[in-house]
């Protein structure tokens, strides 16, 4: 079959999308929502997701007969089984994956990538495990986490991250990898550091690799029985979890929508929050502060930010205070200029300076007490009326 031939195809087999997120602005979820955690990197860094249910009543449940029955009108329709797995599913499916291999993993010289690419498409099977044993006979006991990945249609690609059992450096060449390859395959060597350990892991943001392409049949992750899994708690509140996070820091957060579309309108059935956090080290534990919106700041940072909002605020009253006044002081000079004619003359001409203009009968100055700025103004404003 043809490329263009089996992306058309697989374009048949997608289905309907029913549900879909849609990004909201971020807000802090409610005490009593339904909260995951999950530590890893030896409980550096947590991720949280938060959800809240909506009081709209899910739209459709499943029913026997493969069907799914509208709860509102009763209708039931065809359950739609996928052959390929949808492409949010996949981007959290590597989510979690990318926290499960930096728990496991840390750039050591006793840890390695070995990724498998196959030269032929692959539609109903796959040949990792064949490759994964000859690895297995060519070095010591190792450890591994596979991961499946697609850069096209029916072309996966296989990335085996290994480690020896004992923390022993790994001694393995591209030579070595060659020689256990078969004719239909390649495979490369790649190293992993503590610089570029989280990039490697995070598949989910990789733009070389389609999320849009899994078979639902195929595991995306395994893994060897020594591997640890991800530390994790499904069963809070979101205060509980507050309570926990004392002592790391915000990384990211973001509130996603959970919409359905039914007769061409949207309605919310659940507020989904994701949250990251890192640990505060020992040595900036006292620069931290959190602000209201949840976002941890550097102390210092915030106190000058917090100072300069103040002076700020203090600047603004003080100008509105002033131009109030010199608003007034128009008003009152306004009313001294267009009562006497005379004045009105003098005010015209530009090389006067009217601010030094005396009254003849009592001998004080016409517009003593008036600031200057507010005379050279009026006088603006005069010579553009004309």
């Amino acid at each position: 079959m043809k490329a263009g031939a089996q992306e058309i195809e697989y374009e048949k087999k997608r289905g309907e999308k029913v549900m879909k997120f849609k990004e909201v602005p971020f807000e802090k979820p409610a005490p009593d929502d339904r909260t995951t955690m999950r530590w890893y990197r030896n409980q550096k860094s947590v991720s949280i997701r938060t959800v809240s249910k909506s009081k709209e009543p899910l739209p459709y449940k499943r029913v026997k007969g493969g069907l799914m029955e509208n709860t509102k009108t009763g209708e039931k329709k065809p359950y739609i089984c996928r052959e390929f797995k949808r492409e949010k599913e996949v981007w959290k499916i590597h989510k979690n994956g990318s926290e499960f291999i930096q728990h496991n993993f840390e750039g050591k010289a006793s840890e390695k990538i070995v990724r498998r690419k196959s030269k032929e498409p692959v539609t109903d099977r796959d040949e990792s495990k064949n490759f994964k044993e000859r690895l297995q006979r060519k070095l010591p006991k190792m450890s591994y986490i596979r991961v499946l990945l697609y850069v096209a249609l029916f072309e996966p690609v296989i990335d085996f991250w290994i480690k020896t059992v004992d923390d022993t450096p790994l001694v393995i060449d591209q030579a070595t990898v060659d020689s256990i390859c078969k004719d239909n395959e390649t495979a490369e060597v790649i190293e992993i550091t503590p610089a570029n350990i989280e990039k490697l892991a995070s598949y989910q943001h990789n733009k070389n690799y389609r999320l849009d392409v899994y078979p639902s049949n195929l595991e995306i992750y395994t893994s060897s029985a020594d591997i640890k899994p991800v530390e994790e708690n499904s069963d809070l509140g979101y205060s509980n979890a507050e309570i926990q996070l004392k002592g790391y820091k915000p990384k990211f957060q973001k509130t996603k929508a959970l919409v359905i579309n039914i007769d061409g309108e949207e309605h919310e059935i659940a507020r989904y929050t994701f949250q990251e956090f890192e640990k505060i080290e020992e040595n900036e534990k006292e620069n931290f502060v959190m602000t209201d919106s949840g976002k941890a700041v550097v102390a210092e940072d915030e106190k000058r930010f917090q100072e300069k909002m103040e002076q700020q605020l203090e600047d603004e009253i003080k100008e509105f205070e002033e131009l109030a006044k010199i608003e007034e002081d128009l008003h009152e000079l306004s009313k001294i200029i267009s009562s006497n004619l005379e004045l009105q003359i003098y005010y015209k001409m530009t090389d006067i300076d009217i601010c030094q203009l005396v009254d003849k009968m009592t001998g004080q100055k016409l517009f003593e007490g008036y600031p200057a700025d507010a005379i050279v103004f009026l006088r603006e404003r005069g010579a553009k009326n004309g």
